[in-house]
Formats: structure tokens, sequence, C-alpha cells
């Protein structure tokens, strides 16, 4: 048997561990001309409101290289049903601690719109990619702008399709109104500082928070009043308390609470007076019979 020079041996090993690498990245592989765009719209719409790629944690965490971290079985489940995975996994459950318990919803995604996702998180995991949404840059925003996204906010404008405004659930430095919001979800006065620009700008447009996701499914922020909120909370970072008029004296749960005794006395008095002008007839009655 021949017995070849020991650089074609080590070339020949290396060739083929090589090829072993190149078949275990077959599903990666990106067709020549760079990302589908219906890969990286999917991604846009639905991921990039809690997640970057190469850019730090948003409300997630960044998924630079999460195809190298996690196995593509653990992927699919993570996508597909987080709801249900996120009540079983260890792994999935110490990521849900270590970003504030802030649970992924289900996205509503079919079998083949997970595998387009999980392509792409593999070929991302490797190269650059370019997975920011386009959209104007809040820092353009004039003061009517600010002004637009306060009113938006604050309700006295109504959103275009109808949603509820931000101080039923939110309050933020800088509303000025006499009711500071709704304690249902956090305050929003540094939510540009935790998202940056663009990853707000996903969350309103397209909102992944399960309760906000289920409320505007059917009520979308239009891109001009996202700019708008983006512009207003914008300044609200920006602002240290006591700058603005910000927080009401009143939250929405204490106003609640004040309307309702008030109602309630108003009602005991009304009812008081009727069963006095019942009794007293009756009183009379009963003096008289004895």
């Amino acid at each position: 048997m021949a017995r070849f020079p020991r650089a074609v041996r080590v070339a020949g090993a290396c060739g083929a561990l090589l090829g072993i690498l190149l078949v275990a990245r077959a599903g990666a592989a990106i067709p020549e001309g760079g990302l589908p765009e219906a890969s990286t719209n999917l991604f846009v719409t639905k991921c990039s409101s809690c997640h970057s790629v190469g850019q730090g944690d948003r409300v997630g965490p960044d998924l630079r290289g999460v195809a190298n971290r996690r196995q593509k079985a653990w992927l699919r489940q993570m996508i597909q049903m987080p709801s249900r995975f996120l009540n079983t996994d260890p792994e999935a459950r110490a990521l849900l601690g270590q970003y504030e318990g802030v649970r992924m919803p289900d996205l509503g995604l079919d079998d083949a719109q997970v595998d387009a996702l999980i392509e792409l998180l593999a070929y991302c995991s490797e190269s650059e990619c370019e997975l920011a949404p386009e959209l104007k840059p809040v820092t353009d925003a004039t003061a009517a702008d600010i002004a637009h996204g306060r009113a938006l906010a604050l309700g006295t404008v109504a959103l275009e399709n109808g949603g509820p405004p931000c101080i039923s659930c939110h309050t933020a430095e800088g509303m000025g109104a006499a009711i500071s919001g709704g304690t249902l979800a956090r305050d929003l006065t540094n939510t540009f500082a935790r998202l940056g620009d663009e990853g707000l700008d996903a969350s309103l447009r397209n909102p992944a928070f399960p309760i906000m996701n289920r409320v505007f499914s059917d009520h979308p922020v239009t891109a001009d009043e996202a700019f708008a909120l983006r512009a207003f909370l914008y300044e609200a970072n920006r602002s240290t308390p006591g700058e603005q008029a910000s927080m009401g004296l009143l939250s929405v749960p204490v106003a609640g609470a004040v309307g309702a005794i008030v109602v309630l006395l108003l009602l005991n008095a009304a009812w008081s007076r009727r069963l006095r002008g019942i009794r007293k007839p009756l009183v009379g009655r009963g003096r008289q019979s004895s």
C-alpha cells in the first residue's frame, strides 16, 4: 500500500473535517443574493420588537449566535409554542428569570415560517445581517410631533384604528394629566433608553407583549402615530423628575376608588330620603291605630 507524504495526509484530513462542517451547516445555507426578503420581513414583523441580531438585548436576548448556543429542536419549540415551552424547559425558564419574567407570546407561526426563522438565525449567527426595520429617526421630531405623541398617549387625540391610549395601562414622565395613568403595565418613562428607537418602534407597531398583542392585533398603530409616540417617549426619557408637570396626583386605580366612594355616598343619600318618605307615613299610621 502506497504511503502518502505527511503534508498530503494532513491536507486530506483537514479537507474531510471541512466537508463535515459544511454538511453540518447545510441547514443554514442561504441562496446567493442575500437573505430572503420574506424571512427578513417576518423577523422584523414578529421578532424585532423584543430581539435584535447583533445590536444588544432588548426585551429579550440578542439573537446573534443563538444557532450556535441552542439546538435546532430547542429553537423550534421556543419559537412555535413558547407559552407551553416556558413552563416545561429548565433553560427557557432560566431565561424567563433573566429577563424580568417577560413571557414570549405565541406568535401564530406555521411550520414553514418557523423553519424560515431558524434558517435566518443560523445564517445570521455566522454572518452580518441587517434586520432592523426602516424608520424615521426620532431625532428628526419637532415640538409638534412630541405634543402629538403626548396627546395620543393621553387619549385626547384618538388613535386612527381605535386602539386604547397609553394612559389606560401605563404612566410616564411628561404626560401632564391629573390622573397619572394605569398600573397594569410598567412606567414608560425610560422605555426609550431600554428598547432604543428601532425596538420601541417595533413594539408600538407590532407588539409582542401578550396583552398588547391581543389588544392591538385588530387596532394597529400607524407609522405616523408610532413616530409621534416615540418622539414623546424620547422626550420623557430625556427629562428629569420635576422638569415637567408629569405625574398626576391620582392614579387610575385611586381615581376609580374615589369615584366609587362618591357614587355610593350619592346613592346612599338618595335611598335614605326615599326610605324616610315611606317610613314616616307608616309610623304615623301605627301611632294612630295604637
